[in-house]
């Protein structure tokens, strides 16, 4: 998800990770909005998939995971800039 957030740098431990996410969501412009609505759909759709796994014994490739973030993030962001986006959001492209 980093990279498709355009950052480019190693990923952190789980607990430095999540904190320096937050500092960095910090601030009312778009590549603000986008990390965070990016750091929130990811932990929203990995809470699900472990819920799944756990009560319906049932599992999801990381393809898809990956891909219900983007779609989620993308209407987010299309619902919060309200067609004054200076990124194009439909080609936004997860990189595999």
């Amino acid at each position: 998800m980093l990279n498709w957030c355009n950052i480019n740098r190693q990923v952190y431990q789980s607990p430095k990770e999540c904190m320096h996410t937050l500092h960095a969501c910090k601030g009312k412009e778009l590549h603000h909005n986008l990390l965070q609505t990016a750091f929130t759909a990811t932990i929203y759709w990995l809470w699900h998939e472990r819920n799944i796994r756990i009560f319906e014994e049932q599992q999801s490739t990381m393809d898809v995971i990956t891909r219900r973030i983007i779609q989620d993030v993308k209407w987010k962001l299309s619902k919060i800039t309200k067609g004054k986006l200076t990124i194009s959001i439909t080609e936004m492209q997860p990189t595999f």
